[in-house]
């Protein structure tokens, strides 16, 4: 059963196949060849999983991931995999899909320098989603065999003569930096988009500085958080490259490759990246900037609420020109409009101290004061350890460790602790929030490894306190080293030892409700607590932020 409950990356070791497996009871393995018996039994239980249990799994069933269950494993009957499939394949049809012929496939990809990408199916809450990899290599048959009608798994055998493609990524990658290269140097070209966390910092910051700046009393902000249907499928592609008509593009860009060597007391590391560089200044190089898109999703504040009902009006209108429409059922907003008494999202999450956020890419924005919290929502419908892989091999302990820092390490960006956005209490509550959901974690990954292996009190207690350092750490550095680009700083206004706090007081809360298991550690943890003392000149503050009505989102969570 451990094998078929394995989650997506985790893999199923020799060692635990022959867990609780006891050579003492079998007198033919406990004589004076026992040693040599036991590596022949072991030859045996590989062969047996190898040759019979996963090929019989992989006769009788299609094994993947689904999209709402994280990295969950799911095992669905061929049959009824390939009924997903042609249903899939009608759908496909009647949106306007048409099945290629051999011909016409070679007189496509003849004349560009990439050539097709593997897709696959991906379940989801209704029907399935296609994937495409834009990272593999492709292969076509020169002489391929006849197609079968309907979605298929396309297989090239060794011996079969082939036309080999590169990946559509790297055939892409040189215009990806210009690109790039273009957002850096001319950001009002994108207008208002955001990427990742750094540009809507970079947004929110002026504006909310600008509010605080112009007024005795901060006014109210109309939000309205949109989301484009289908974007991938159904916006008018030509008119997506017509933008490039507007930009300032030179007949020739220059790329190099830079490799930085760094080295270090124990090892050497050579991180190698292209850069894009001037004609002028070829030789001076220097690292492009990354970029994450944010995909279908955007925003808006505005001041009034007049202007923001038109725009709310003139999105539900979608843009024909742009084949683009806005998905009715994922609108979130912070007011009402009259026309639209009714209006009910998805997006609006109200806590239990009764404050409202608006979800906007990972990001729980307060309706009311635009403070920013992380958004904890996605781990409400299923269990926590769902979303978790855990590694058995080589060495356990050092990696739940790794993984510890890993799991902070999203939580830090200065958008959460800037006290030019955040009030004192919600810079704490970051802080704390992001612990608790870390505990949580904690004990899964404990829960999992228990069954091979078992750890000190000294090692749990030595754990947890490399995370608090490596928090600390890190949001100094982050907000200390982060550029705006504009007249304002990132502000970190943090006590000594407040993180320790709230970091010790949400292990602490989590672990004690499994408390069971966790006797010796809880001892050890209240004891560091108690030496921190009781921080007299923001208790109130901390009290605040540690109020369990103000985290309720997160003691929903199924750990």
């Amino acid at each position: 059963s451990k094998l078929v409950k394995l989650r997506r990356f985790e893999k199923f070791t020799l060692k635990q196949s022959m867990r609780k497996i006891k050579l003492s009871r079998y007198h033919l393995l406990s004589d004076q060849y026992s040693l040599l018996k036991h590596k022949v039994l072991e030859h045996w239980i590989f062969w047996f999983f190898s040759s019979i249990v996963v090929p019989l799994v992989q006769a009788n069933f299609y094994v993947t991931e689904a999209e709402h269950e994280k990295q969950d494993i799911f095992y669905y009957r061929k049959p009824m995999w390939e009924n997903i499939i042609s249903k899939f394949a009608t759908f496909l049809r009647d949106q306007g899909y048409q099945e290629l012929n051999v011909a016409s496939v070679k007189k496509i990809i003849w004349n560009r320098s990439f050539g097709f990408s593997k897709v696959r199916l991906c379940p989801k809450g209704k029907g399935v989603r296609m994937l495409a990899n834009l990272k593999a290599s492709a292969k076509l048959p020169v002489n391929p065999p006849l197609q079968s009608k309907g979605l298929r798994k396309v297989g090239v055998g060794r011996n079969v003569k082939c036309y080999n493609y590169k990946s559509v990524n790297e055939v892409l990658k040189d215009l990806h930096l210009v690109l790039k290269h273009i957002v850096v140097n001319e950001p009002e070209s994108l207008g208002s988009s955001v990427f990742d966390y750094n540009d809507a910092y970079k947004r929110l910051l002026p504006f909310l500085s600008l509010l605080q700046s112009g007024f005795s009393v901060k006014p109210g902000v109309f939000i309205i958080v949109p989301d484009v249907e289908k974007a991938f499928d159904s916006v008018d592609q030509d008119k997506l490259l017509s933008v490039l008509d507007d930009l300032n593009l030179e007949e020739e860009y220059f790329l190099s490759k830079v490799v930085q060597v760094v080295c270090t007391k124990k090892s050497l590391r050579i991180p190698q990246n292209w850069t894009l560089v001037s004609k002028e200044n070829a030789p001076d190089s220097a690292n492009a900037r990354s970029c994450l898109p944010t995909g279908s999703l955007h925003g808006i504040l505005v001041k009034q609420q007049e202007q923001a009902s038109r725009f709310f009006s003139r999105l539900q209108r979608g843009f024909r020109a742009y084949n683009c429409d806005m998905n009715k059922k994922k609108f979130g907003m912070n007011f009402q409009i009259n026309t639209i008494p009714d209006l009910r999202s998805d997006r609006l999450y109200v806590v239990e101290d009764g404050t409202s956020f608006l979800r906007w890419s990972g990001l729980f924005i307060n309706c009311s004061t635009l403070e920013i919290q992380a958004d904890y929502t996605r781990y409400l419908n299923f269990p926590l350890s769902s979303t978790l892989t855990v590694g058995w091999l080589n060495k356990p302990g050092r990696d739940l460790k790794v993984k510890l820092c890993g799991y902070l390490r999203p939580k830090c960006h200065p958008i959460f602790y800037d006290s030019n956005i955040n009030s004192a209490a919600v810079v704490r509550l970051n802080i704390y929030q992001a612990f608790l959901l870390c505990a949580m974690k904690f004990h899964c990954c404990i829960s999992d490894l228990s069954s091979i292996c078992r750890f000190s009190t000294k090692f749990y207690a030595d754990a947890l306190g490399k995370s608090l350092r490596y928090m600390k750490k890190l949001i100094k550095r982050r907000m200390f080293s982060f550029k705006t680009g504009l007249d304002c700083r990132p502000i970190l206004e943090l006590g000594k030892g407040e993180i320790e706090w709230l970091g010790l007081t949400a292990y602490i809360r989590v672990l004690k409700r499994k408390q069971s298991r966790y006797k010796e550690l809880l001892r050890v943890l209240d004891s560091k607590l108690m030496a921190l003392g009781k921080q007299e000149s923001t208790l109130s503050v901390l009290q605040e932020a540690t109020d369990d009505k103000r985290s309720s989102i997160l003691w929903k969570i199924k750990y």
